[in-house]
């Protein structure tokens, strides 16, 4: 996807953006349509803000615990320092994951923070300082089709300036809830049941009619169309086509 030209301007005065400027930027994360169309929102974003920080996004599901937050966008963040992170189960002691949904929050200030640490968040601090994680920005969002998004940026610049940490406090719940939209069919569809996926292959991406998947999986004709009612359902579009058209090659 390639930004707006409006949409394009409107990033590229970032350090001076008003509220009603604010306003028609979140105006057009509305029309973000799928993890593409994120991504290069967040890419234009990413190169707007002072020092072009380092950005993730990575949605969380409900259930889980955070250590299995899956990494949908990954702009520059150090693979080593993510693998640590998930090896070490630093998701127990991070207080900027542990921190109440809904806000921006600064990383500086949670981390190191506390005047008498547990031997668990000691260790997570000596881990930050080490890879230059201890500054920067991080908004969590409220749990929201079974999952939460997750976005930060790494970078004390993001600390230091008062206009861009109002900027990104107002900005960043409204990527959030865009992600969300744009990835939920991804979410749900990746939660298919064997059979279900099956059924799907053969009807989207092989093109068989029910009767034909019917035959080829030994089952019956209404049992194949109530699958398949299922699955359109949860996968948020409203035909068959626009599903096939987003997903075929996932289950190629």
């Amino acid at each position: 996807m390639r930004l707006t030209p409006d949409v394009e301007q409107l990033m590229g005065s970032l350090s001076s953006i008003g509220l009603g400027h604010l306003a028609a930027l979140q105006q057009s994360l509305i029309k973000l349509n799928d993890e593409d169309d994120i991504r290069a929102f967040l890419l234009a974003l990413q190169h707007a803000l002072p020092g072009a920080p380092p950005l993730i996004l990575a949605r969380i599901d409900a259930e889980a615990e955070a250590r299995d937050a899956v990494i949908e966008i990954n702009l520059g963040w150090d693979e080593r320092w993510l693998r640590m992170y998930k090896e070490h189960a630093f998701h127990r002691v991070d207080p900027v994951i542990q921190a109440v949904p809904g806000a921006a929050v600064i990383w500086s200030r949670l981390i190191l923070g506390g005047v008498r640490p547990s031997p668990g968040l000691r260790r997570f601090q000596n881990a930050c300082r080490a890879h230059g994680m201890t500054h920067g920005l991080s908004y969590v969002s409220l749990v929201r089709g079974g999952h939460k998004i997750v976005i930060s940026l790494v970078g004390r610049e993001l600390e230091d300036s008062v206009s861009v940490r109002q900027l990104l406090g107002r900005l960043l719940p409204s990527i959030a809830d865009a992600a969300a939209r744009a990835l939920a069919p991804s979410v749900s569809l990746a939660k298919l049941s064997q059979r279900e996926r099956d059924i799907f292959r053969l009807v989207i991406a092989e093109g068989m009619t029910y009767h034909e998947a019917g035959d080829a999986l030994s089952l019956s004709y209404s049992t194949v169309k109530h699958h398949m009612q299922r699955v359109l359902k949860r996968s948020g579009y409203n035909t068959y086509a626009q599903l096939a058209w987003r997903w075929r090659e996932q289950f190629i």
